[in-house]
């Protein structure tokens, strides 16, 4: 094999290729090691990648039941270009990285672990960081009731549908086909109790903790401008809206919401379910006060 083969950008080094002798070698195996073995055009290309990582924007982790799902993420995070991210592990035993979900892309990353989430967000408050998104799921009560506490569902979830003349509450979920039925009635019960008794002031406050943090993520993309500004149009909302819309939702009483909940959520929901359910019927459901 011709030397001037192994040579080049991407090649060895000629130090390397002469074998010489270092004065303070680095243990074979190290980073350091396979550090020393590259060319300068090759270090150069590696550091540049580096010193463009974005080290203002990160994301926290916390106590991810699929060490899997955590992997995913972190793979995502450095597509993205984060340079860091933390995680706060759901078990002791939880691998951070999976090397088949991440396909290495956790090497690229500064992973850091924190004991618990608000930890880590006070760690991260004092570098000078703000929470402007999270997604608090312990504290979902169909969350917790469906798969914290019972496992019937691998996850669960609800979101608001505003349309031109009517809004829809929506939920979702997947079980097994013989927990079906006491999937439903543990959602029912809890739409059930959220209409009778209403949010607690925790969540409320949590509520309009997240409204207000997330709004930002609207704004990040010229379509998203773009949609937020003709959606504040159509709805009539004022162009000073942006400027108004905290204060309208620290506004809002516990009282408003239990109002609100007693009106919307009467537990005469529609529910559909696909595939073969067992223990369910329409007419089960019909009794129950839905429509199937």
């Amino acid at each position: 094999m011709d030397r001037s083969d192994l040579t080049g950008p991407r090649g060895l080094t000629e130090e390397v290729l002469r074998e010489e002798e270092d004065d303070s070698p680095a243990p074979a195996g190290s980073p350091a090691f396979y550090w020393s073995m590259l060319t300068p055009e090759r270090k150069a290309r590696i550091q540049s990648v580096v010193d463009a990582r974005l080290q203002s924007v990160t994301v926290v982790l916390d106590r991810l039941l699929d060490p899997h799902n955590t992997a995913a993420v972190l793979r995502t995070a450095e597509g993205l270009g984060l340079a860091r991210a933390h995680v706060v592990p759901h078990d002791a035993s939880d691998a951070i990285a999976h090397r088949r979900v991440t396909q290495d892309a956790h090497k690229w990353l500064e992973i850091d672990s924190h004991p618990s989430g608000a930890q880590a967000a006070q760690e991260l408050r004092a570098r000078g960081y703000e929470v402007w998104a999270g997604h608090l799921a312990p504290g979902a009560r169909l969350y917790t009731e469906v798969r914290e506490k019972r496992g019937l569902a691998y996850g669960v979830s609800s979101s608001l549908v505003p349309l031109a003349h009517a809004q829809l509450i929506s939920g979702s979920t997947a079980t097994r086909a013989d927990r079906t039925a006491d999937t439903l009635e543990i959602i029912e019960r809890e739409m059930k109790n959220l209409a009778e008794n209403g949010p607690t002031d925790q969540e409320l406050a949590k509520t309009k903790s997240f409204l207000k943090g997330s709004y930002g993520l609207y704004f990040d993309t010229s379509s998203k401008i773009a949609a937020q500004l003709v959606q504040i149009q159509l709805d009539k909302l004022g162009i000073d809206y942006i400027d108004r819309r905290n204060a309208m939702i620290d506004a809002v009483t516990r009282a408003d919401a239990q109002r609100l909940a007693k009106r919307l959520l009467d537990g005469k929901m529609l529910i559909t379910v696909v595939g073969k359910p067992q223990g369910v019927t329409s007419k089960d459901v019909s009794a129950a006060g839905s429509g199937g």
